[in-house]
């Protein structure tokens, strides 16, 4: 049973906003350098997360990149991140005609085709670029609104600002503890709906296959639902352009493995959409969110 915010949290409410509001008027030109100061101060202090992400980095790149190449790869991570702080308050001022200022689309009828396909459509992502925006944009270009699952944030006020931002284009938030059996009734009922599938799963829901070269427990619901659903699966991705806006990308429809065997149907998808992930992340590495303990079991 939801609880209404209290006072106290309105008011923090209310303040976040206001400081949102602000950080939008910062002219998109400084970001570059703002971000870099803030990124490279975060990498100094924040010693859990920087030996995370180094940790990663070298499971995932091995002996194949030079030390000072992960060095490198892990301070422009940092400044991607960072650069959020800047990128996500200026998504509140998105519309359509300025549109062409934030994203460049990039595979445009692969998305379109699947919306015209008359079944539900599954758009799985990651926690790459700016996937906030990527999300808030698809309703604006393709006239389509999402059903986005998401982890309610633990700070209700900033967990208020955050939905708001999500649903500010027509958009549907759902709580990801909740999210099963709305999922089913939507694919059932053709709509779409957007999904990251980068982080650790657990449980009953995860299934052991590789992801950038090790066994990740990765969830196994987006490839029940699709086979189950006959959805059609569309991978979408985006990164940051040296121009500052970001390259979104829709993949062709991934043609799902069907072989009658159901529980080996779940786990060779559930692997290809890693394989489609790890494409994504090895195109664009300092885009990714590798300050997660991903390959945690």
């Amino acid at each position: 049973m939801e609880t209404k915010p209290g006072c106290f949290e309105n008011i923090q409410f209310f303040i976040l906003r206001t400081i949102i509001n602000l950080m939008s008027l910062i002219p998109p030109e400084s970001y570059g350098f703002l971000s870099g100061i803030i990124g490279r101060l975060w990498l100094r202090i924040d010693k859990r997360h920087a030996k995370i992400a180094l940790e990663n980095m070298w499971s995932a790149y091995g002996m194949s990149l030079p030390e000072k190449d992960i060095l490198d790869l892990r301070e422009r991570h940092f400044i991607q991140f960072a650069r959020l702080l800047f990128d996500i308050p200026r998504i509140f001022r998105l519309k359509k005609s300025n549109l062409d200022d934030f994203v460049l689309f990039e595979g445009t009828y692969n998305l379109q085709k699947a919306f015209e396909s008359n079944k539900g459509v599954m758009l799985i992502t990651a926690h790459m670029g700016n996937w906030e925006l990527m999300a808030v944009s698809v309703p604006i270009r393709f006239g389509k609104s999402l059903n986005v699952i998401a982890r309610p944030l633990d700070y209700e006020p900033m967990g208020r600002i955050a939905n708001e931002l999500r649903e500010i284009s027509g958009n549907r938030v759902l709580n990801k503890y909740d999210a099963g059996g709305i999922m089913r009734r939507l694919l059932a009922g053709r709509e779409s709906v957007g999904i990251l599938l980068d982080q650790k799963a657990s449980g009953s829901q995860a299934v052991d296959v590789p992801f950038l070269g090790r066994p990740a427990l990765t969830n196994k619901v987006a490839a029940l639902l699709a086979l189950r659903y006959d959805a059609c699966v569309v991978p979408a991705f985006n990164y940051r352009m040296p121009d500052g806006r970001y390259r979104v990308i829709f993949d062709k429809p991934v043609k799902l493995t069907k072989s009658g065997d159901t529980s080996a149907d779940i786990i060779d998808n559930t692997r290809r959409f890693n394989q489609i992930i790890e494409k994504h992340v090895r195109a664009a590495p300092e885009n990714w969110f590798w300050t997660h303990r991903r390959w945690r079991h």
